[in-house]
């Protein structure tokens, strides 16, 4: 997926009404990719609390 925060939240929530009901996001990216580990933690946030 590709765009704002808002986007992909957006996006995400539409999964549901197609019957899927935990998305999942795999992240292509290496361990010393310190982008990569900001995109996801950027996901995260705008999707769900870390605890949720």
């Amino acid at each position: 997926m590709v765009g704002s925060r808002a986007e992909i939240a957006a996006k995400i929530g539409e999964y549901p009404a197609a019957g899927i009901a935990e998305p999942a996001i795999v992240p292509a990216t290496g361990d010393d990719d310190p982008g990569g580990a900001k995109t996801l933690a950027a996901c995260r946030s705008a999707v769900l609390p870390f605890d949720a």
